[in-house]
């Protein structure tokens, strides 16, 4: 990776001071780390450092070096020492495979191994016993990149390390100042700043650095200002260590120990995997076990799963936060693109990787001015994507684009590298995860499979700091779904999350169906499921009839492979579900013994709510800028409660068996949401031939599925604003109850999402195979032109049973008022919006 993009001038300046003859203590000052700047805090739970190195001190005047240094620069991709100078716009900064050795000088260390400032573009570049000379900056003589000349330090074994006792100054009052970066091996900056010229300019640049392993290197840069003119410096510094243990080190120690819990030292923790794609944290078969890591972040080098609990039961998990590095995603801005839409050239930003994945996915499109997503913008998958020069890239699309993306928008792109979860759950029960944080991934932030009872409370899956050399704050948490469960016996408890950002689904709650692949009319059932069979002996299963709609349910007895080859099975797959998104499943079958005999065809669906996170619930929490829906919950028993709901390109919440698209089960009964505040829900593009299509929806990816699958659910008390289109839609449902709702500011732009597939979009809720629906206290106000006032619930011909209305609430007026001569009696708006709303609590007479 690079984390150093175009050029960047810091101006972090304080004035240092000359390195005393002995090294002194790391204060309690400022610490950086990572982007964040903790004040007055102590990053490290160990004091106890000592001096294992010293620059000066260890200083080589001529070959070899002492151990653990290196002394390097960033040379360019194909630099030949006193031959060519290479490709100029490479060997950016971060890019550690592109550092080059320097070459014995006589008492000091230059490119090319010689005094003479006769090559590029490293020219006057050297590191001498008391510091030493950058090479050329960006933008000097064709170069592209800042030349920095490097002194690295790899250590030798596990602790917490820091720089101390430094020094950094420019002697001469010409030109600018020396900027300087520490980084740790291809890791995000962990310290940048910039001495000015003169002497009055100098810096000290102690840095408590964090936790590393044996074998990392810490990299400390020194670079050119925007003029070379007089660039010689003065530095030293030392590298210090304190005794530590790795976060799995501690946790094993205290298991091994027959401890119930381990407090973690507090500290920022540089963890990469033997394995590259193991996890950086793992619990496995442990119950009853305890974890404060208040205090520690977590910054992943690997490909695996930040933290992974597998097959543990009260396993609980406290303040851990956790970042990977490389960043799985990048950002900049569109400067150009075609007028169809089917390329844009993107300009990097400063401080985020260069893009590393030709065929990235999920890439999204952010208004400039907010950062926030870009309402009814699609997103894309790159076909190819090819750099052009500097931090410039042209992005060409899989097809063309009719959305309204202009020249300036921000743009977020996948990289390459699939992590399938930061935090991962398997086949665990009762786990807490109390104040942990996720502020990176390259998929699901919380993955929780095959387990039961989980409480995630106070959870933040949000965009991390702003790395140390970036000016624009981090646009994406993650690439995928916040907080998804799978195939849970219970589903989790999900109490005050805040998600955001992220690009796929806020929450994701489902079972998975199964597919009948041979008719009987036995009580041996084949199936093939959609991934790892999830059925147990006891288990209800409900058998869903493509022919008659009919729901039955039988329990499971016992299961058995059924060799049937995956051709075969795939075969049977793409005659019965063709839009499935999903390759690459349904292709295990099994033999499934019932208690009692049932009649079913080859392509009618089996489903568990057993294993589909019944018992669920999302309370108080906060979703808030997401490309998918913010709430896609598939369970019974679940309740949904007074959350924020908030810019979100599909439904705010939705409750849909989904059999077509994902393989997604089931129909929901006894189901609460409740309080509620959805705000612009359904703002994405592309919507229009899509039937999941209100605010809050209610129904199934294939309405001819089970039309009254969902049963006995209760939307009570929840406030919708600004919705273009349908604010409410229930379809494939009996007894459903809509109680002292409010619709405000509805249908103020023609977004029309539903009408290709037959959904009114001017209606506030519409209603399609239901049987049941009562509507009792719902009001809408201030509807827009394009809602319709007359019919504000439409029901088609196979709607019945349906009784209520929607009261239409007087719109408040926009009034201009004076100011007065005397004081005056103002009106107070909210305050009657209020009382408007507050017309809903009261209890139907009858």
């Amino acid at each position: 990776m690079s984390f150093l993009g175009r050029r960047l001038r810091v101006d972090v300046r304080g004035k240092g001071r000359r390195r005393s003859s002995r090294p002194t203590p790391i204060s309690n000052r400022s610490t950086h780390f990572c982007g964040e700047a903790l004040e007055d805090r102590r990053l490290l739970a160990v004091d106890g450092y000592e001096i294992i190195a010293d620059y000066a001190d260890d200083y080589s005047r001529n070959a070899p070096l002492t151990d653990g240094w290196q002394y390097l620069w960033n040379a360019p991709d194909n630099w030949i020492s006193k031959g060519g100078k290479g490709d100029l716009d490479t060997g950016r900064l971060g890019e550690t495979s592109s550092y080059l050795p320097l070459e014995d000088a006589g008492n000091f260390w230059t490119a090319d191994g010689d005094r003479a400032n006769n090559s590029m573009p490293d020219r006057s570049l050297r590191l001498k016993p008391n510091g030493g000379r950058p090479g050329l900056p960006a933008g000097k003589a064709g170069n592209g990149v800042d030349r920095f000349v490097i002194a690295a330090y790899t250590v030798d074994s596990d602790g917490f390390y820091a720089i101390a006792d430094s020094f950094l100054s420019k002697r001469s009052s010409k030109g600018d100042g020396i900027d300087l970066v520490v980084h740790v091996n291809d890791y995000r900056p962990v310290f940048v700043s910039s001495a000015g010229a003169g002497l009055d300019e100098a810096i000290d640049f102690d840095v408590e650095i964090g936790f590393l392993q044996a074998g990392d290197t810490i990299y400390v840069a020194f670079g050119p200002g925007d003029s070379p003119t007089s660039d010689n410096f003065e530095a030293d510094f030392s590298i210090a260590r304190a005794a530590g243990r790795s976060i799995q080190q501690q946790i094993d120690d205290a298991i091994a120990a027959g401890e119930s819990s381990v407090t973690i030292d507090p500290g920022t923790y540089f963890i990469h995997p033997e394995n590259e794609r193991g996890a950086h944290i793992e619990i496995r078969r442990q119950d009853d076990f305890e974890i404060d890591a208040a205090g520690v972040a977590l910054i992943a080098g690997g490909g695996g799963a930040g933290l992974k609990i597998v097959k543990s039961d009260h396993v609980t998990v406290r303040g851990l936060s956790i970042d990977y590095d490389p960043l799985p995603f990048t950002q900049g801005t569109i400067v150009d693109q075609a007028g169809d839409g089917s390329w844009a050239i993107v300009e990097i930003d400063a401080g985020y990787p260069m893009p590393n994945d030709p065929h990235a996915n999920r890439i999204l499109i952010h208004d400039p001015s907010t950062g926030l997503l870009k309402a009814e913008t699609l997103p894309r998958t790159a076909a190819d994507i090819v750099w052009l020069e500097g931090d410039r890239y042209q992005v060409a699309f899989d097809r063309s684009y009719n959305d309204p993306v202009s020249v300036g928008d921000r743009i977020t792109l996948r990289q390459d590298g699939m992590v399938p979860f930061s935090v991962q759950l398997a086949d665990a029960t009762d786990v807490v995860l109390d104040g942990v944080t996720v502020y990176s991934g390259s998929n699901v932030g919380i993955d929780s499979q095959g387990g039961s009872g989980h409480q995630f409370v106070d959870v933040r899956i949000i965009p991390g700091p702003t790395p140390l050399l970036a000016t624009q704050p981090r646009l994406r948490s993650i690439n995928g779904t916040g907080i998804r469960s799978i195939n849970e016996s219970v589903g989790p408890r999900i109490e005050r999350a805040r998600i955001e950002s992220t690009a796929d689904d806020g929450v994701n709650i489902h079972g998975e169906f199964g597919l009948v692949i041979q008719p009987t009319s036995s009580n041996q059932l084949a199936i093939a499921m959609k991934d790892e069979l999830i059925y147990e002996a006891g288990d209800r299963i409900r058998i869903l009839r493509a022919e008659d709609h009919v729901i039955e349910e039988r329990v499971v007895v016992a299961v058995e492979p059924l060799p049937i080859a995956a051709s075969q099975l795939a075969l049977i797959r793409d005659m019965h579900l063709p839009e499935l998104r999903l390759n690459g499943r349904y292709e295990e079958a099994h033999l499934v013994t019932l208690d009692a005999p049932v009649s079913v065809s080859q392509g009618d669906l089996t489903a568990s709510p057993d294993r589909d996170g019944s018992g669920f619930a999302v309370v108080d929490s906060v979703i808030t800028n997401t490309p998918a829906v913010g709430i896609r919950a598939k369970g019974s028993h679940g309740v949904v409660e007074s959350n924020l709901i908030e810019q979100t390109f599909r439904p705010a919440i939705l409750v849909a068996a989904e059999p077509e698209n994902w393989g997604e089960s089931a129909y929901a009964e006894n189901l609460t949401i409740t309080n509620n505040t959805i705000i612009a829900a359904n703002v994405g593009n592309g919507l229009s031939y899509q039937f999941l299509a209100g605010a809050i929806t209610i129904s199934s990816d294939d309405p001819d599925w089970n039309a009254n699958g969902h049963r006995n659910i209760l939307i009570q008390n929840n406030r919708f604003e600004r919705v273009a289109g349908v604010n409410l839609q229930i379809t494939n449902a009996t007894n459903v109850m809509v109680e002292g709702n409010f619709f405000v500011d509805t249908h103020q732009t023609p977004l029309g999402h539903g009408d290709g597939a037959g959904v009114d979009s001017s209606a506030i809720v519409w209603l399609d195979r239901v049987d049941g629906v009562h509507f009792s206290d719902n009001l809408a106000q201030n509807i827009g032109p394009h809602g319709n006032v007359d019919a504000m619930i439409v029901a088609t011909e196979t709607a019945i049973n349906v009784t209520g209305t929607i009261s239409l609430a007087p719109t408040l007026p926009d009034i201009e008022v004076a100011p007065p001569a005397e004081p005056a009696l103002q009106l107070d708006l909210t305050a009657l919006e209020s009382a408007f709303a507050d017309l809903g609590d009261d209890e139907d007479d009858e």
